[in-house]
């Protein structure tokens, strides 16, 4: 993973469910990485969770936050290789709205399977 977009709520969101489609448009905020990161998501299941990575927002409520996914490796229970990738190379998307208050440290920690981002 290279970085995260977020995307602000503005005033002219009326829409009060979450989106099935991945939001690709110029309103997302691109946050970089240090450094790559790497998750082994089938270590990431019952309750396993990982530090992804440490990143200042603004203060402000966002609609999603997206994981800028940048190479897939797949190994198959048998050893053998397998090709994953996410469908249209979008990155992965997490649609739950979320708050980030002032003097406030939130720690997202990513798992297999979640649809939102633990805080």
């Amino acid at each position: 993973m290279a970085g995260i977009w977020v995307r602000p709520v503005s005033e002219e969101d009326t829409a009060t469910e979450e989106s099935t489609t991945t939001d690709t448009s110029d309103a997302r905020e691109y946050h970089e990485f240090d450094e790559a990161q790497k998750a082994d998501l089938v270590q990431l299941q019952d309750g396993n969770t990982a530090l992804v990575d440490e990143t200042e927002l603004e203060v402000d409520t966002y609609e999603y936050l997206q994981l800028d996914v940048t190479g897939v490796d797949g190994t198959l229970a048998e050893g053998g290789d397998a090709t994953v990738d996410t469908p249209g190379d979008a990155p992965l998307q997490f649609t739950q709205e979320y708050e980030i208050r002032a003097d406030t440290r939130i720690h997202s920690r990513l798992h297999a399977g979640q649809t939102r981002p633990n805080r």
